[in-house]
């Protein structure tokens, strides 16, 4: 009888479970830093936009503000009286332009270039040859300064003819040169925080930046296009 041969034992590698751990881990890790990275960009980029047309609606209101300090100065020099509704004529009457900067880097130009006369928030391209009396971002309350066939005889007479005039609308964010009744040609523009610059009509819930009678400036939020007109209240005699 032969003796049982001697077979030693296979020693089988212990398996490395720590490192297979530390390798999942890892991934895990990984995957938890794309996903704050994800979350920490979006959270910047609403920031941003915040900060963006936050700053929009600031030089907005500045512009606003240099246009009332202008009106003023107008009025003062013309016996108090409105600035007429096609203030914005770039020739020998000139009016508010005796002021303010030209919209155009040349007389009788179609191609705007920055300046008070426009909002930032204004998206509109520039329309050629649409002249400067629909590239303006800012209208004039034609409820109280008539239309341009009757511009020598407005209906206010006198900027101190205004009955509170701390809630009567003189200017505001606009697709053209003036603005007038619900009724008529809407163009008042509610441009900030949610709201559309449309050339065909603007969205409800917007903001609409406004220079006041009283010369102070505001940004103030209507719940519909209808009641800017109503609020806003464009009969300076009442």
């Amino acid at each position: 009888m032969f003796p049982r041969p001697h077979i030693p034992p296979v020693k089988v590698p212990p398996i490395d479970v720590s490192a297979s751990t530390s390798r999942a881990f890892t991934l895990i890790e990984l995957l938890a830093v794309i996903t704050i990275i994800g979350i920490l960009s979006a959270i910047v980029l609403a920031t941003l936009s915040t900060v963006r047309a936050s700053a929009h609606r600031a030089k907005c209101l500045s512009n606003l503000r240099q246009i009332g300090i202008a009106a003023m100065a107008y009025s003062l020099d013309n016996k108090q009286k409105p600035v007429p509704i096609n203030f914005y004529r770039d020739d020998s009457t000139r009016y508010l332009l005796q002021y303010l900067p030209t919209l155009y880097s040349t007389p009788n130009s179609n191609s705007r270039q920055t300046s008070i006369w426009i909002c930032p928030a204004d998206t509109r391209e520039d329309k050629s040859g649409g002249g400067m009396s629909r590239q303006l971002s800012y209208g004039a309350n034609s409820k109280a300064l008539g239309l341009v066939a009757n511009f020598d005889n407005p209906l206010l007479k006198s900027v101190d003819l205004v009955n509170r005039p701390s809630m009567k609308v003189y200017f505001a964010d606009s697709r053209a040169y003036y603005m007038d009744t619900a009724s008529g040609n809407q163009n008042a523009r509610f441009r900030h925080d949610g709201g559309s610059d449309g050339e065909s009509g603007t969205k409800d819930g917007g903001k609409i930046n406004i220079l006041f009678f009283d010369y102070h400036v505001a940004t103030k939020k209507f719940a519909t296009k209808a009641s800017f007109y109503v609020l806003a209240n464009f009969d300076p005699s009442t």
